[in-house]
């Protein structure tokens, strides 16, 4: 098994060896080195980092429109790309860094891609419809921003600023509230994990959890579970 990974990850090396010498400056190039990340995640942290360092400089070109015409696409909608796959990197470099407990980067980085993904969920494009006309991309973008907030949250309460981390909670929370009631929606898996952490930040915080934040999703949870598949 360890040999197949060593011969896959060769082969996916090889790719990006070639767009580093076609097309160094490519959103596909940033998508093939956020892979990476993803394949060493475990086996190579230092390796993931060098990764998301890549893709974020490629990332970052593109989000602010110096490339866009590279793309073939118009520019709004191509700087929207560029700052989905900007937040997606952001998120994905402070999970990890979240579980080397290395806080302050881990904060750094969760607090900008919840600033990106609070303006993507936000967004009113001209070339598109908004969210909240689309609901499907609406639950979609809503479900990314909780997840980049419950990293955030993780990242306040591991250098130990509770208040922080309990308004992060809060604020994914009151997100997640009519997600309660739709057990289809892409962001219900995270209800559960984040009612828990929430209740793990206040013991820490030595305060008790508000029931008027939990109970409205714990009622909504447990009327999910009776509803038959």
């Amino acid at each position: 098994m360890e040999n197949l990974m060593s011969e896959n990850f060769a082969q996916f090396q090889d790719r990006i060896n070639y767009l580093e010498a076609t097309d160094p400056v490519s959103m596909a190039l940033g998508t093939l080195y956020l892979e990476g990340a993803s394949i060493l995640d475990t086996q190579d942290r230092q390796g993931a980092l060098h990764f998301y360092d890549r893709a974020e400089d490629i990332f970052r070109k593109h989000q602010q429109g110096g490339n866009s015409a590279l793309s073939g696409e118009q520019p709004p909608l191509h700087s929207r790309h560029a700052k989905s796959a900007l937040a997606l990197c952001l998120n994905n470099r402070a999970a990890l860094l979240v579980d080397m407990a290395q806080w302050d980067a881990a904060r750094r980085a969760a607090s900008e891609a919840v600033t990106l993904r609070r303006d993507l969920l936000n967004a009113d494009w001209s070339q598109s419809k908004t969210p909240v006309q689309d609901p499907a991309l609406y639950k979609s973008l809503r479900a990314d921003l909780v997840y980049s907030l419950g990293a955030l949250a993780r990242a306040h309460a591991g250098e130990g600023n509770f208040p922080a981390a309990l308004a992060t909670c809060h604020d994914a929370l009151m997100l997640l509230r009519p997600v309660a009631d739709d057990k289809t929606d892409p962001a219900f898996g995270l209800l559960g994990k984040m009612t828990a952490f929430y209740s793990q930040v206040c013991a820490l915080a030595g305060q008790k959890p508000d029931p008027a934040l939990l109970f409205p999703l714990l009622q909504g949870l447990a009327a999910q579970k009776r509803t038959p598949e």
